[in-house]
């Protein structure tokens, strides 16, 4: 039995998960000055995205593509009109409104029979690819064994997701369809140790709660935000000279402070 002290230090004890590929070379950075941060990863879900849309910009009614994975096999489904659609193997690629808080469903877990997680994703920002690639860069977002394993037995997990600082980048070799991360100290805030590293993209929150579903507040599901079907587009090489280009003609974008 976990003690209330051990569940508030696994909380704390989050990971950073760095977004990585060729998606970093269609962004800008500027320097990370020494700032007061009002958000963090703590706060309660929507809280910090919805924030990111009173900064303005090219952000409120945009549907990022996000891409949530899992090499482990089972089935990942999202809250749509109140309900879950259908579950998708492996991978689910679909359109994420920024500052929106999305209800996910993870079944089929292996090592975990007739184990149901429902983990949420809220977006805290947009990627700028060259015109036409939005599909070729989605958000990536995936979730592993030993987190999902972690939930079931009770404790809860936050994950910050966020964009590579190109000129400041973690010199180490990428495994083909398996996302970096690191854990953090239980007294670091993650969205702080992400915002430090590069470009906060998302907070992804996992936890053992089940449903108690409320027709009429639909507060399990955040009262299922729209979402939009993305058909991934082949993964064709993109010539350099139209990423550079990219890189020029994106204008840079606020962090998060």
């Amino acid at each position: 039995m976990i003690s209330p002290l051990n569940k508030l230090i696994i909380v704390l004890a989050v990971c950073s998960v760095t977004v990585s590929g060729n998606s970093l070379l269609a962004q800008q950075f500027r320097p990370a000055p020494n700032a007061h941060y009002r958000n963090h990863a703590m706060m309660p879900p929507g809280q910090v995205g919805s924030q990111m849309l009173l900064r303005g910009g090219p952000i409120p009614g945009y549907f990022q593509p996000t891409q949530v994975r899992w090499s482990q096999g089972g089935k990942i489904a999202i809250a749509s009109q109140g309900q879950f659609a259908a579950g998708t193997p492996s991978i689910l690629d679909v359109g994420l409104l920024i500052g929106s808080v999305y209800r996910f469903k993870v079944t089929e877990i292996p090592g975990l029979p007739g184990v149901e997680l429902y983990p949420t994703i809220e977006l805290l920002d947009r990627l700028n690819p060259p015109a036409g690639l939005a599909t070729r860069f989605p958000i990536p977002i995936h979730l592993t064994q030993q987190e999902l394993e972690m939930a079931a037995e009770g404790l809860f997990v936050t994950r910050v997701i966020y964009l590579e600082d190109p000129t400041n980048p973690v010199v180490i070799q990428d495994q083909a369809n398996r996302q970096r991360f690191f854990d953090v100290r239980f007294n670091e805030d993650p969205l702080r140790v992400a915002d430090q590293l590069g470009r906060p993209m998302a907070i992804l929150r996992l936890g053992s709660k089940q449903p108690r579903m409320d027709r009429q507040t639909g507060r399990f599901m955040f009262s299922s935000p729209p979402a939009r079907a993305i058909t991934p587009k082949p993964q064709t090489q993109v010539p350099n000279e139209r990423l550079e280009r990219a890189i020029i003609s994106t204008p840079s974008i606020g962090r998060l402070r």
